[in-house]
């Protein structure tokens, strides 16, 4: 199992699929940021793109862009006010009242840390569960 955990893991990190993780993730933040447009339909709209791709760079952008959405929600929710995503709605609790006091960054600071922590352990958290839940 730890064999095709390192195969996995060493195609997921490959350039290509890097990249286009990379060009999911910002074009993921710029549709998340944008209100109305919400993750999943991001994903929709790149599918079509993916298809002459390889699947592990393919499967690489569509997380990106996921990903970048559901980030990019809160960038709005701090700064204007209005939810870019529907996840980011517990952001407008407190991102505007930092904002008012002039400590949007600290406020997309946070967002970005809790971001990236929740993303990272909810990976690991299905990467550990996933196999028991194939048998």
């Amino acid at each position: 199992m730890f064999d095709m955990f390192m195969t996995a893991f060493s195609s997921a990190c490959s350039l290509e699929a890097l990249i286009a993780n990379f060009i999911g993730v910002a074009l993921g933040t710029v549709f998340g940021a944008l209100p109305g447009l919400t993750a999943v339909m991001g994903v929709a709209l790149l599918i079509p793109l993916t298809f002459g791709m390889a699947p592990v760079e393919a499967f690489s952008a569509l997380l990106g862009m996921y990903v970048g959405a559901i980030y990019g929600g809160c960038i709005t929710a701090i700064l204007v006010g209005t939810p870019g995503t529907v996840s980011a709605a517990a952001t407008m609790l407190e991102g505007p009242a930092l904002t008012a006091r002039g400590e949007s960054r600290r406020a997309l600071d946070m967002a970005t840390v809790a971001s990236f922590v929740g993303g990272t352990l909810s990976a690991l958290a299905l990467i550990s569960v996933a196999p028991l839940l194939a048998r």
